[in-house]
């Protein structure tokens, strides 16, 4: 399910973005899914920029960048976006997520960034507030941050990822 731009894909979500040079910053980049759309990007020639709390020991290749990012230190914020063509968010369903954000979106304004894509979760937006699951509420209100702030924004709120699956054999 896609929220905002129309979009078939994750990948979809930032292919229009493809034409520019200029790197897409992925927050996330380490995670499963985050991982997996990394690996995905580097072998398309696309250039990433991954934001990553250490960068020490890592090694970046052809068309790979990276760079210090903590959502606590918001001066780590500004030379993550600095000419970027996109950003990707892959943000865990945990607590502090509405708090970061607060921090962030001022970020991606300053910077001009071109487009945002968010992961978000399937069903979240349509969990009931007295259902009283804090990071489904945290992420309808992230959501709707991002979606009223005036960026270009893409909410991809996916259901399930093959990587989940491969992960998962033998789940019921």
């Amino acid at each position: 399910k896609l929220i905002g731009r129309p979009a078939t894909s994750f990948i979809d979500a930032i292919k229009h973005q493809l034409i520019s040079v200029a790197p897409i910053l992925i927050l996330g980049s380490t995670g499963e899914v985050g991982s997996v759309l990394t690996k995905y990007m580097v072998a398309k020639n696309i250039p990433v920029r991954l934001g990553v709390r250490s960068v020490g020991g890592k090694s970046a290749g052809p068309g790979v960048e990276y760079v210090r990012f903590d959502w606590s230190d918001t001066t780590s914020h500004g030379n993550c976006l600095a000419g970027v063509s996109a950003v990707v968010i892959i943000y865990p369903l945990q607590k502090g997520m509405v708090q970061d954000f607060e921090k962030f979106v001022p970020a991606l304004k300053a910077a001009n960034v071109p487009h945002v894509v968010k992961m978000s979760a399937a069903g979240m937006n349509e969990v009931p507030a007295s259902f009283n699951f804090e990071a489904a509420n945290d992420n309808k209100t992230v959501d709707a941050q991002l979606l009223g702030s005036g960026l270009s924004v893409t909410i991809v709120a996916a259901t399930f990822f093959a990587t989940v699956n491969k992960r998962c054999k033998g789940c019921p």
